[in-house]
């Protein structure tokens, strides 16, 4: 019956090894945001792991004094244990080979050897690597079994933990360690990306969705030249225009607002709202001039990120601003509407493109023309030069030196770009042939 409990004791010693093991590896795998969650939702035990996520230091040096009590149990009870068991078998296997030590001297050698083996393939089995595996694989559920226990042991072994954790932060303090600079928790922005695109690639998100998050990771990183709407795209209003001028551009284009420039878009002056207009045509205050209806311009260089350029349109209450390039000439134009496709556009730009696309032979598209030339380079496997022009219609419009009409075309680098569609001044679909 002896044996029989020691048995037992040696199992149970293994078995509280691997949860103080399970327990420390929990706790670091765990995701916070995921149990702060649980917790608003009213979760108990995830209350309770939210707490030794608090300081998870006097946690972890509490699950450290379990394994190495533990660990030193096992070895003092376990191998007197199964040294024991194996002694007489032994003894009676080592008789025939007794050559000049008792047989009694070589089996309980052999036995310590053999319970000394058993015990560690024991510890490490089930007493490590088993709940270790566990832990990292299913860290909520496995935190949920252990952290109530292991916080338990560590009320009651309180004044010594503390002190372990302290003394371990001693320890690291001259090595630059701080408690609470931990950064384990924190990523970067590449790391993000591949965190959702495992999420993606395990079903737990949609695609869409996973481009959609990684376009809101890289707009920190986008610059107003990225973005903007080319200076060959421009639709503007010259100082001095009636109203009439105005609201018929309104009608062609779509737009809602518009850059006023006097004698060239180098010199924009203002910008001119359609509400503003409207108001004082309701008003009858409307000027010959519409000019007078102007507020004044905002310039932003090329090189302005687009984060920091939505925050100056949220302080100036701007809804566009122009874009100037090295040498004081306006390069382009960014209105919100562009900075916000440039968040959640991304999915509908996707799809419109499928649509819209056309292969109609080895050499010839079909494509919108706000297509960037670098995406149809990577789509088509092109090599047209990007140069000075984002888009088709851009390069078109550059090269033309007008607004292009429906039946025109260019030829730029053994490429004839053809215009089939326009919307008011604006083309819409491109014709590439590979000459």
């Amino acid at each position: 019956m002896e044996i029989l409990f020691q048995i037992l004791l040696v199992f149970l010693l293994v078995l509280a090894n691997g949860a103080f093991v399970a327990a420390e590896f929990a706790i670091v795998a765990v995701r916070k945001t995921r149990i702060e969650q649980l917790v608003q939702e009213g979760d108990k035990r995830a209350k309770l792991v939210h707490r030794a996520l608090l300081d998870t230091d006097s946690f972890i040096a509490a699950a450290q004094l379990g394994i190495t009590m533990a660990s030193l149990a096992i070895g003092w009870v376990g191998e007197p244990l199964l040294a024991g068991l194996f002694h007489k078998w032994l003894t009676f296997l080592v008789v025939p080979f007794y050559v000049s030590e008792p047989p009694e001297v070589l089996s309980h050698t052999v036995a310590v050897a053999v319970a000394y083996i058993l015990l560690t393939a024991l510890h490490v089995i089930l007493g490590e690597q088993a709940p270790k595996i566990m832990a990292l694989d299913r860290a909520e559920r496995v935190a949920f079994w252990v952290v109530p226990p292991t916080q338990l042991f560590m009320r009651l072994t309180h004044p010594f933990v503390k002190f372990t954790a302290w003394a371990t932060r001693f320890v690291l303090r001259p090595f630059g360690f701080r408690p609470g600079a931990r950064e384990a928790g924190a990523h970067s922005p590449e790391e993000l990306k591949m965190l959702v695109t495992a999420s993606q690639e395990a079903g737990i998100i949609e695609k869409q969705e996973e481009e959609l998050v990684h376009k809101i990771l890289e707009f920190g990183d986008s610059l107003a030249r990225d973005i903007m709407t080319p200076r060959t795209e421009i639709t503007g209003v010259e100082k001095g225009s009636p109203v009439s001028e105005f609201l018929e551009k309104v009608t062609e284009s779509g737009y809602s607002r518009f850059p006023v420039f006097e004698e060239n878009l180098d010199h924009i002056i203002g910008f001119l709202d359609l509400r503003k207009v409207l108001g004082s045509l309701v008003a009858g205050t409307v000027a010959a001039d519409i000019a007078d209806l102007m507020v004044p311009p905002f310039f932003v260089p090329e090189s302005k990120k687009v984060g920091d350029l939505l925050r100056e349109f949220q302080r100036t209450k701007y809804a566009m601003c122009i874009v100037l390039d090295e040498y004081g000439g306006t390069a382009g134009l960014v209105t919100l509407t562009d900075i916000l496709e440039e968040i959640v556009g991304a999915t509908e730009e996707a799809e419109s493109l499928e649509s819209a696309y056309q292969q109609l032979d080895e050499r010839t598209l079909i494509v919108p023309a706000t297509l960037k030339i670098s995406d149809l380079n990577e789509r088509a496997h092109l090599e047209i030069p990007e140069g000075e022009y984002q888009t088709l219609g851009g390069l078109i419009s550059g090269l033309l030196d007008r607004i292009p009409n429906e039946g025109d075309y260019v030829l730029f680098h053994n490429y004839r770009f053809s215009v089939l569609d326009k919307k008011g001044y604006k083309i819409s679909k491109v014709m590439v042939t590979r000459q």
